[in-house]
């Protein structure tokens, strides 16, 4: 069930309810924010097959009027549980938009067939299929405990790692950008440049992606989430301006020249402003 923008999955124990938050809302980001509601399966073994919308931080709703050709943003999130109470292994985007009107989902032969009405600027139905991702997928993902922060707040960092490889820990930041009419990204002219994550766990800038070193060498991914670094907005580096970032985490093969990527690319945006309590705005 959906409570508020949050994701909850309720399991009854006797007369209570046990309530477990599988997507919670983005702090910072507008009340309008969508959550799961799309579609909840189960499997034949017992297991769970979540689908849901990831909306954009501008979602559709007046702020931004509709523009037939142009996305609106956001993702459709897949997601899987074994008993559907523990969400800590596979999740995958299946398609580059939300789900903004409705879903149709089944389970059939090892593969996910999925309808869906999606993308409000371009409202179109899309049919898919897709091989089930196998919950032992490789991931490192570097995010933030929200989106938006005012100068002088301290920027929780998390690591969400998972897998059975062995690889090289790669942080990367990038950093100024601003935003165009569309929503895109757009670096800042004279002080655009990128900082990665150093061995001593320090922010050092670049310019040559091929000498930068890893986090952490030879690391064995398993089950990890945990917060790791605490930054303070427009104090510390790499967030020391008022403007856009995205930062970007992957496990190289151990070793190897960076490209050689054992987990997917993975990039999430923050953004440092000006106001209190800054958010939507």
């Amino acid at each position: 069930m959906q409570q508020g923008t949050s994701n909850i999955i309720g399991l009854i124990n006797g007369q209570n309810w046990e309530m477990q938050t599988v997507a919670g809302k983005t702090t910072g980001a507008s009340l309008h924010r969508a959550g799961m509601g799309p579609k909840l399966l189960i499997d034949e073994n017992g297991g769970f097959h979540g689908i849901w919308d990831n909306s954009p931080d501008r979602p559709i709703d007046g702020e931004n009027q509709p523009i037939p050709g142009i996305t609106a943003g956001g993702t459709t999130m897949y997601r899987y549980s074994p008993d559907g109470k523990f969400w800590q292994t596979t999740r995958q985007v299946i398609l580059p938009f939300s789900v903004e009107g409705n879903c149709r989902a089944k389970l059939f032969n090892g593969k996910l067939l999925l309808m869906v009405l999606g993308d409000a600027r371009d409202v179109k139905v899309i049919f898919a299929e897709y091989d089930l991702p196998t919950p032992a997928k490789n991931i490192f993902e570097i995010s933030s405990d929200k989106m938006f922060y005012e100068d002088g707040e301290t920027i929780r960092m998390h690591a969400r790692i998972q897998g059975s490889a062995i690889g090289d820990l790669y942080v990367v930041v990038a950093d100024p950008y601003n935003v165009d009419s569309f929503g895109n990204l757009i670096p800042v002219n004279n002080t655009f440049q990128f900082s990665y994550l150093a061995p001593n766990f320090t922010w050092q800038p670049y310019n040559d992606l091929s000498k930068i070193q890893p986090v952490i060498q030879n690391f064995s991914l398993t089950q990890y989430n945990r917060d790791f670094s605490f930054p303070v907005a427009k104090k510390n580096p790499p967030y020391a301006n008022l403007a856009r970032y995205v930062i970007y985490s992957a496990v190289n093969a151990p070793g190897q020249a960076i490209g050689n990527f054992l987990t997917p690319l993975y990039s999430y945006k923050t953004h440092i402003c000006t106001q209190t309590g800054c958010g939507e705005l």
